[in-house]
């Protein structure tokens, strides 16, 4: 399946949702790691576009043992983690990728014909518990809640 165009369009978020579902599940991705995948692709393509308001292109393979994604904009701009405050409803969408991925980047394009950068993240097919803790841990403390007792939630 080829990459998913999308224009800076807030109709973008939901489609690219839909993309990556499919695409996972062509893929056989496990159910955790696929809801996961899906939060960190509504924040990626969100911050195309609202940030870099170009087209995008959202790509989602497996590569070895993990899940990768990653966005790819016509922006040279770097993005940047910004801490708000608690009741801001923006600013958590980094700190949010760089919590739940096992490991994220930027790489600058360097196509002399394309300009821009690709936003990636690589997910864990199989995490392991203490990476699952990690994950746990990092949105706790995205969102000041604390820890989080998940084995309690009905």
């Amino acid at each position: 399946m080829a990459a998913f165009g999308f224009s800076p369009a807030p109709g973008s978020v939901p489609a690219a949702r839909r993309y990556a579902r499919d695409r996972l599940t062509a893929l056989g991705v496990p159910d955790d790691v696929a809801e996961t995948a899906l939060l960190l692709v509504s924040e990626i393509v969100t911050n195309v576009t609202l940030h870099a308001r170009t087209e995008g292109l959202l790509d989602v393979v497996v590569e070895g043992e993990g899940l990768r994604l990653s966005v790819t904009d016509g922006s040279r701009a770097r993005p940047r983690l910004r801490r708000y405050g608690a009741r801001e409803s923006t600013g958590r969408g980094l700190r949010m990728v760089h919590g739940l991925a096992a490991e994220s980047g930027v790489v600058a394009c360097s196509d002399v014909a394309v300009t821009g950068k690709t936003v990636w993240c690589l997910l864990p097919l199989q995490p392991t518990p203490e990476q699952v803790s990690a994950q746990e841990a990092a949105l706790a403390d995205l969102f000041d809640l604390g820890p989080l007792d998940l084995d309690s939630c009905g």
